[in-house]
């Protein structure tokens, strides 16, 4: 184990990261000379690092060859550590088609239905009627949220862990946000819940579960949950890390003013906390098109569930469309303490994309994402440029930054920028 110190990483670092490239950029397959979407998945990843606006590694295949797989920069900004497709980081609600995976194994060997009432699993005290495992798996159950309250009451040096949850739902009773089956919300705490009921059927937490029954026999080797206070010490892992204006640098995003959540909300299990690599997240994107782990139900997890009235596009773990121009289409995001991933799968023509990043440009990140998809589908990708006022943070930081002389070159380089943006930038001449 590496000290667990609290370094601080300025915008000098990046020029160390630049001259690392070529040392901390791994992968690469036999066929990427051959496929002109690896030349331009290349040229694009190449430009987003260079212009610090992507910090990660990425995956993609098209019509099932791996075309391009590569990582960037560094994965633990404290110790310089290379970011690669074998770097393991906290994939936050990529997490949950993990825990809807769990409970499909589950059903698959006879220990439980989708059909079953919830509280045939939970503690007696539980107080929510009529909400089915179905109705988790698909964010139509309705339970209240939790983390208001333990924003409000839970001690910052404390980890929150299922237990504490659960307790809180048992003692406290909030009211339903609507009855089960007839709404849809986005819900971590039915995830929660989820692991509670992977624990209760199978007599394992869920993090147990899942390393003997799906990680350690299918070869996911970077695979595991971790505690936040150990993540900044771990080899070959990516903790996150988001820009501090007030310190200049990168640093750990429950250091960060109102941010301490990070940490003691950071120990459930269900909606977030596993940590992956790429190289697991395509090792699980082949599993999927197999039977090995879970049968023809898995399909389950790729169709939007109907009840009357209910406008979804989520299934059980990910969300589901129809593209008009290569069919079905499922896909899930994470975000949490500046990690970003993203998991999206072209499934008629057997394409996936894979995008690990642990630094938090999350506008940058939805672009890219768009620009992937693009590129994968035969579109045309829109261009990704910096915005201007998050690049004025960082070099102002440099020392002796001229605004006045920048500002003078604005106009000349390609930025993402409003006038208001400019305005305010020019204010501080002034100041």
């Amino acid at each position: 184990m590496k000290n667990n110190r609290q370094n601080l990483v300025g915008p000098l670092l990046w020029v160390l990261l630049l001259l690392m490239t070529n040392c901390a950029t791994k992968g690469g397959v036999s066929k990427e000379t051959k496929n002109p979407k690896t030349m331009k998945l290349d040229s694009l990843f190449s430009y987003l690092y260079e212009h610090q606006l992507f910090n990660g590694a990425v995956a993609v295949v098209d019509q099932g060859d791996l075309i391009f797989k590569k990582g960037y920069g560094m994965a633990n900004l404290e110790d310089s550590t290379g970011f690669s497709t074998e770097t393991s980081m906290e994939v936050a609600s990529v997490s949950k088609q993990f825990t809807a995976a769990a409970i499909m194994h589950l059903e698959q060997g006879g220990k439980l239905s989708l059909q079953d009432d919830i509280r045939k699993y939970l503690p007696k005290d539980f107080p929510y009627e009529g909400v089915k495992i179905k109705h988790l798996l698909s964010h139509t159950g309705g339970l209240p949220d939790y983390t208001d309250y333990f924003l409000d009451n839970w001690p910052s040096g404390q980890l929150a862990n299922n237990k504490n949850i659960m307790a809180f739902f048992m003692e406290y009773k909030p009211k339903m946000m609507f009855a089960p089956g007839t709404d849809y919300s986005y819900s971590n705490t039915g995830y929660v819940v989820l692991a509670e009921i992977v624990e209760s059927a199978s007599g394992q937490p869920l993090n147990q579960y899942l390393e003997e029954n799906l990680f350690r026999p299918f070869g996911f080797n970077h695979a595991g949950f971790y505690h936040r206070s150990e993540i900044y010490g771990l080899e070959n892992y990516a903790p996150s890390f988001m820009w501090s204006t007030d310190s200049c640098a990168y640093v750990r995003p429950e250091n960060l003013p109102g941010k301490s959540y990070y940490y003691f909300l950071s120990d459930r299990l269900g909606p977030g906390r596993l940590s992956l690599s790429v190289e697991d997240l395509l090792n699980w994107d082949k599993l999927l098109y197999t039977d090995d782990f879970i049968g023809t139900g898995k399909e389950e997890m790729f169709t939007p569930v109907e009840f009357e009235g209910v406008e979804t596009d989520y299934g059980y773990g990910f969300h589901n469309y129809l593209d008009e121009k290569v069919g079905a289409v499922s896909y899930h995001t994470g975000s949490w303490a500046g990690n970003l991933s993203y998991i999206k799968r072209f499934r008629d023509i057997k394409s996936t994309v894979v995008l690990l990043n642990n630094t938090h440009h999350s506008a940058y990140m939805k672009q890219i994402r768009e620009a992937v998809d693009a590129i994968i589908t035969n579109r045309k990708p829109k261009p990704i440029l910096p915005d201007l006022a998050e690049h004025y943070q960082k070099l102002s930081c440099e020392p002796g930054f001229d605004l006045s002389a920048w500002l003078s070159k604005v106009s000349d380089v390609n930025y993402s920028y409003t006038e208001e943006d400019l305005q305010e930038i020019r204010q501080n001449l002034h100041q």
